[in-house]
């Protein structure tokens, strides 16, 4: 920390703790005695030895990468995420507008085929998405949605259900022992992310395509606001 922006030294340090102190005075509080130096000052307690390490670590490997590779990395994942977005008709922008929101993270140290997946995702939503409404409950009130745990049962049948299942188990599997001899494969990832899409597609195909589904609205409520059927 510069000295010039500390402003507390001619007053006791921001924490409370053990090893700022030098001197108290039991009679007089503002002739107590304190660390002239900042981080002794207010690094009150016990070091947080293990936070520092990994701060150190996360400074070291943001300079080992380089600011210009991740910034470099970066743009190109946008560039992609964005000609993804802007193409899927299906996806829209609201502008400001917030009914509901989930916050995308795309790192520089995302390897493609999780890239690929996170937007294969997204395309999914946008095209599967309304068939699974009538899976979840709608709160008004509190703008919660809860999952029904039984209807799923009457939307999808049990063989469907156990196709899906059984395409991811044997993923899950074959993987699993692969992993034994391959620590870890860009090649494997690639394979799982794919049956996990086909799983949630075997599913969406079950339930019905819901296009048009009116529903009473409560009195308050702007049906421009209304983003969904219900």
């Amino acid at each position: 920390m510069n000295k010039a922006l500390y402003q507390l030294n001619s007053q006791p340090p921001s924490t409370c703790g053990g090893g700022t102190v030098v001197y108290v005075n039991g009679f007089d509080e503002e002739d107590t005695l304190y660390y002239d130096g900042i981080e002794e000052r207010e690094d009150a307690g016990t070091p947080p030895i293990i936070q520092k390490i990994r701060a150190s670590l996360a400074f070291w490997l943001k300079e080992y990468i380089g600011y210009h590779n991740m910034g470099l990395r970066e743009q190109v994942y946008t560039e992609m995420v964005m000609k993804m977005l802007v193409g899927n008709p299906n996806v829209k922008g609201f502008n400001g507008l917030k009914p509901g929101w989930t916050r995308l993270s795309f790192a520089y140290y995302l390897s493609k085929d999780e890239l690929k997946f996170i937007l294969a995702a997204i395309e999914f939503i946008a095209e599967y998405g309304h068939r699974f409404l009538p899976l979840y409950e709608f709160d008004w009130k509190t703008g919660d949605w809860t999952f029904r745990k039984l209807e799923i049962k009457y939307h999808t049948t049990k063989q469907q259900l156990a196709v899906a299942a059984n395409v991811f188990h044997l993923d899950e599997m074959r993987l699993s022992k692969v992993a034994v001899k391959t620590k870890r494969n860009p090649e494997n990832n690639h394979m799982k992310f794919e049956r996990y899409l086909e799983s949630a597609k075997i599913i969406a195909l079950s339930l019905p395509n819901i296009s048009q589904h009116t529903v009473d609205l409560p009195k308050g409520i702007d049906t421009d606001m209304v983003l969904f059927h219900i």
